[in-house]
């Protein structure tokens, strides 16, 4: 059954569209058309043609509209672009990840061809976190692997080496290192603790600070934990600013940014706009082709 029923129902004000990528043209072109704001899942769709498609709708200007990365909401990513911000690692040479994930590869997530495989359900995540956690653009980006097992090899416009591991059907680890001229940061992003900076020549000290650092986090950890995780806590906090952006009446298109819910002391994690979501088609596809 189509959205037709949910679009004429006057009490739907927004609108999360979830379904399999092949659909999110259709879909989301008719939800842009009955006025009702939209979030849209990941990856905004599976060529750049139909991304543009999507970016230029004119309904968008009448509407808030964001795709769902919601790594951008992960409180360990905000914690790790703000350190990059500031210059905590220096000059960034290195973006590293390494994931493991646990999803079931069938249906229309089995074939990179249908908007599934390794590089389009996980790969089009790091396609936007590059961008969000330096800054810059992406200038090259490569794919060797196949729908289970890749690699994404790049290069952002600053001149940093971009590279993350991808493998489905595994038992889940999330890594993140970025590698600075002044230290290198570390992060997990399924087990929570506080980024780990290892200063270049920092030695046992620096060891000891973040064992510190990490001891004094329990709490909050154990907390976390109990809603489930900061992983899972990163969905809630996107929704939850996709609502409040909705309630307020800001254009995410214009390019406003909502503090991540729940958490008003850390940094402004931005929903990505529909011209993040296409650059991302862009570089995967690209890729791809």
């Amino acid at each position: 059954e189509g959205p037709e029923r949910l679009l004429a129902d006057p009490a739907v004000e927004a609108v999360v569209v979830a379904t399999p990528p092949a659909t999110h043209l259709e879909v989301a072109r008719a939800v842009l058309d009955a006025g009702r704001h939209l979030l849209l899942e990941k990856p905004l769709a599976l060529t750049p043609g139909d991304a543009e498609a999507l970016v230029a709708h004119p309904a968008r200007t009448r509407v808030v509209t964001a795709v769902g990365f919601n790594l951008r909401f992960h409180r360990l990513v905000r914690e790790l672009r703000e350190a990059v911000g500031r210059g905590g690692v220096g000059e960034v040479q290195l973006v590293r990840a390494h994931v493991d994930s646990a999803t079931v590869f069938d249906d229309w997530r089995a074939s990179r061809a249908t908007g599934g495989g390794v590089v389009w359900e996980i790969g089009s995540h790091h396609a936007d976190l590059w961008r969000h956690l330096l800054g810059e653009e992406v200038a090259q980006l490569d794919v060797r692997g196949d729908d289970r097992v890749a690699v994404l090899h790049g290069r952002s416009e600053g001149g940093a080496v971009l590279t993350t591991t991808l493998v489905g059907g595994a038992r889940p680890s999330y890594e993140i290192a970025v590698v600075g001229s002044e230290g290198t940061l570390r992060a997990s992003l399924l087990r929570g603790a506080p980024p780990v900076l290892e200063a270049r020549g920092g030695g046992r000290l620096g060891r000891l600070r973040a064992a510190g650092r990490g001891a004094a986090d329990l709490p909050r950890r154990a907390a976390a934990a109990r809603r489930g995780g900061d992983f899972a806590g990163a969905f809630v906090a996107e929704w939850e600013a996709f609502a409040q952006s909705v309630a307020a009446g800001r254009s995410v298109a214009a390019g406003r940014s909502v503090a991540a819910a729940g958490d008003a002391a850390g940094p402004l994690a931005p929903l990505a706009t529909f011209e993040d979501g296409a650059a991302a088609v862009r570089l995967i596809s690209g890729a791809l082709a």
